[in-house]
């Protein structure tokens, strides 16, 4: 079994990069499982339970995950927001999606979820830092979304996966949402900017933005010198108003 974790921070586009790794593994002829790793109120780490109580089949706990043995595909495939150290030493390889922490925050907002803008963005910056620097596997959202193509091909490569038609899976991919969510993790309502020609601009007020910005700083003076120096230099572009 080999596990492929995608990693990243929340409407940031780790849903559209675990589907296209599903896709392209799919294509590859291999038999695979995706898996949510998810919170709840009372166990960090723990699955989250459905209306009636009962764990959801497609979630899955750190000591759950540390104790399979004799999974019964050849690849699963599990999609999470923080770092967690057993699903990241588990696992064979990883990818990360990040995207700026404006537009994810605006993106956020318009879900419907109002949540204060400087806690989002100092959550989705703590995540970034965590998976930044343990992985060389980054995708930016809109490489995933918009240059689609380039992104199944880094994904293929790194898989070191065969006979997988990139076009095929890209042109699958603009039609996700109608697998359902158990197959794809994914909800209607977090397509929130389907035509990609909205900024954050377009959704957030002069103090939402000024709160995010205060999160950048507070977090960024957080850092230790060696990540605050990559996301400075590799990855500006998430922190950067525009």
């Amino acid at each position: 079994m080999k596990v492929i974790l995608s990693a990243g921070a929340t409407q940031s586009g780790s849903t559209a990069l675990y589907n296209l790794i599903r896709l392209c593994v799919k294509q590859a002829g291999f038999s695979f499982e995706g898996k949510l790793t998810r919170a709840d109120a009372s166990d960090l780490w723990s699955p989250r339970v459905g209306r009636d109580g009962e764990k959801l089949p497609y979630n899955i706990g750190a000591e759950e995950f540390a104790a399979l043995k004799g999974f019964s595909k050849d690849i699963l495939v599990l999609k999470i927001h923080e770092f967690h150290p057993t699903f990241y030493n588990g696992s064979d390889i990883t990818f990360f999606a990040a995207r700026n922490v404006f537009d994810a925050a605006a993106s956020r907002q318009r879900t419907g979820f109002r949540q204060n803008t400087y806690d989002h963005a100092t959550k989705n910056l703590h995540i970034i830092a965590e998976w930044v620097k343990r992985t060389p596997h980054t995708f930016d959202f809109r490489e995933l979304v918009i240059e689609t193509d380039e992104a199944v091909k880094r994904i293929c490569a790194a898989l070191e996966l065969s006979g997988v038609d990139h076009n095929s899976v890209s042109h699958e991919f603009q039609n996700v949402v109608e697998e359902g969510y158990e197959n794809t993790f994914l909800r209607q309502n977090k397509i929130t900017d389907p035509t990609r020609k909205m900024t954050y601009k377009d959704t957030l007020d002069a103090e939402e933005i000024e709160n995010i910005c205060k999160a950048i700083e507070d977090v960024m003076s957080t850092l230790d010198h060696g990540t605050a120096d990559q996301i400075q230099k590799e990855h500006r572009h998430w922190i950067e108003e525009y």
